[in-house]
């Protein structure tokens, strides 16, 4: 595991202890940065939230905008000529049945509920809440239709998405790295949001710092026990990968953080994967 600071390429110094207690070690070079990131680290730090990362509950704000949006139709509309015999148009609610295995509409009474904290939550409740701002972010990013319904400005659905993409795309991803993940990518997309959207001359400080944290997230998937796409596929191994960096890139781009803060990262993450795929193959005679 990388031994530098979450936030920057500095060696780390500090650790924060209550994670660590957890068995999840988020490093810091010193205590500023430890401090610019509690905003987003507090929600997800210590007993029962570092390990496995624990996605906040959704706030009353969050409910509110689920309800506003829970039945619009999620993709495009396609023309007449090419539809398909379908028995409906996915919405939030259906894409959460089916990642959750719920049965029709148990969502809009049971899931719905469970959200709320009015009825008792089970074992499938952190698949349900992190289905449920994974598309959420999702919607926001990736609709063509009711796109301002859709915004939003949560954090954590973001998050969520990133998440769930590391770990739907990977076949091989050892638990020390998963953990690593989920908490560097909500450090990583908090640095995010603070870049300056569109700003001529945006803070370089800000923009750095993200950079750095990017480098550190994106690091994380060029180890060689990762494997990508098919299991025992070396061809599917870089294409893969490329495709979850490329979602990524514009996830942290929604966020707040100009693309060519990106461009140089991803350029080198590039070049490293390939690699390190490249040579783990070579040594497993694929």
């Amino acid at each position: 595991m990388l031994r530098t600071c979450c936030v920057c390429d500095r060696p780390a110094s500090l650790v924060c202890e209550r994670c660590e207690r957890e068995g999840v070690a988020i490093l810091f070079c010193a205590l500023d940065h430890q401090t610019l990131v509690w905003p987003v680290h507090k929600h997800v730090c210590g007993r029962r939230k570092a390990n496995p990362l624990r996605l906040p509950d959704l706030s009353n704000d969050e409910l509110d905008h689920l309800l506003s949006v829970i039945d619009l139709p999620l993709s495009w509309p396609v023309p007449a000529s090419q539809r398909r015999s379908v028995a409906f148009e996915a919405t939030i609610a259906s894409s959460v049945e089916a990642i959750v295995k719920l049965d029709i509409g148990e969502f809009d009474t049971t899931g719905i509920n469970m959200l709320r904290g009015t009825a008792p939550r089970t074992k499938i409740y952190p698949a349900l809440l992190g289905a449920t701002r994974t598309q959420l972010s999702l919607a926001a990013t990736n609709s063509r239709r009711y796109v301002d319904a859709f915004n939003t400005s949560s954090l954590w659905h973001h998050v969520s998405r990133a998440i769930d993409l590391v770990h739907r795309n990977t076949t091989n991803l050892p638990a020390a790295l998963a953990l690593a993940w989920s908490h560097q990518a909500a450090v990583t997309l908090f640095l995010a949001s603070r870049c300056p959207e569109r700003d001529v001359s945006p803070d370089p400080d800000a923009v750095g710092l993200f950079q750095h944290a990017y480098t550190h997230l994106l690091s994380l998937l060029a180890a060689s026990d990762v494997r990508f796409g098919e299991v025992g596929s070396a061809s599917s191994d870089k294409k893969t990968a490329d495709r979850v960096v490329d979602e990524l890139d514009c996830l942290v781009e929604f966020v707040g953080a100009p693309a060519a803060a990106t461009e140089d990262v991803v350029v080198d993450f590039s070049a490293c994967l390939r690699d390190v795929v490249r040579v783990s193959r070579a040594a497993e005679g694929l």
